[in-house]
């Protein structure tokens, strides 16, 4: 791996549905963040003149030019991944069509890669409610084995990796339309672990996540499902962990119309962890539909 200045060049990739805030908040924001050395690839449903009339020079791809096999629309992972292999940067930041970098966040992001040995580098996060008010902002913190025991923050715009490393790793699994961020971070930092290379925490805050608030989806099942899938071996080894992802599953299943499946994750739950008590109430309200689905339709686990 070639080592890189705080000077290196980062691409910053941004999938995109057409939403306003992009050539409202997103695109601008980049122009306020960037380094002497950045590039802006943009995926998805827009018209090129509509990006560069506000970021002059940004490299931006239609779906039909993503390579798209069928008619379904293409998840933001699939996008991204498009966007990862147009990229020429030393780093890599990607960026959702409906947050914002904060002023000289590429400068700081790519500070901290001032030697070979950094691979994955971020900062905190500002979540941001639909009224624009601010909830909370979430720091770099451990975040388990899962993750190689990375220490940091795994939303978009949070983070910057080394597009080397992002392609040694096979970038995003497109299948996942939920926590497919999270996904990539855990696989990076087992990588990092892998290859004896340094995470960098930085305490400034390098973007506004915009909060939606989006109703609970299948999308959240399907995740805990793909972890179970493919993190099965360090599951084995953190059964808690497993626990949790079977209880995510469980009651997505529940919420969407399948019990039985609910009761067999939720079973499993209980199994890696008979000691918990929101295990057993998971299991135990699975039992007693009515008040499961009057509780769980609240959004509470």
């Amino acid at each position: 791996m070639v080592g890189s200045a705080p000077s290196a060049s980062v691409t910053v990739c941004i999938p995109t549905v057409g939403r306003p805030s992009l050539r409202q908040r997103t695109l601008p924001s980049i122009l306020a963040a960037r380094t002497a050395g950045t590039e802006a690839v943009v995926v998805g449903d827009v018209e090129h003149d509509e990006v560069t009339g506000v970021l002059p020079g940004a490299i931006v791809l239609a779906d039909d030019d993503a390579g798209q096999a069928s008619s379904e629309a293409p998840t933001a992972a699939r996008r991204r991944n498009r966007a990862l292999q147009a990229a020429t940067g030393d780093l890599v930041v990607f960026l959702d069509d409906d947050d914002e970098l904060t002023p000289g966040a590429l400068v700081t992001l790519a500070t901290a890669f001032d030697t070979a040995t950094v691979g994955f580098a971020s900062g905190a996060a500002r979540a941001i409610a639909p009224d624009g008010s601010e909830i909370e902002v979430v720091a770099p913190q451990p975040l388990g084995p899962l993750y190689g025991d990375l220490h940091g923050v795994h939303l978009a715009g949070a983070f910057a990796v080394r597009r080397e490393l992002l392609l040694a790793v096979g970038g995003y699994h497109e299948e996942l339309r939920f926590g497919e961020n999270a996904d990539l971070v855990m696989r990076i930092g087992q990588e990092l672990r892998r290859r004896d290379l340094r995470a960098v925490a930085l305490d400034q805050v390098v973007v506004h996540h915009h909060r939606s608030g989006r109703a609970y989806r299948a999308d959240v099942g399907a995740a805990a499902e793909h972890v179970l899938t493919c993190q099965a071996d360090v599951l084995a080894r953190h059964r808690h962990l497993r626990a949790q992802h079977h209880g995510i599953a469980g009651v997505s299943a529940f919420r969407h119309g399948d019990p039985a499946d609910a009761r067999r994750h939720l079973g499993r739950a209980v199994r890696d962890a008979p000691t918990s008590p929101a295990a057993w109430g998971r299991l135990l309200l699975s039992l007693a539909p009515p008040i499961a689905r009057w509780r769980w339709a609240r959004g509470r686990p």
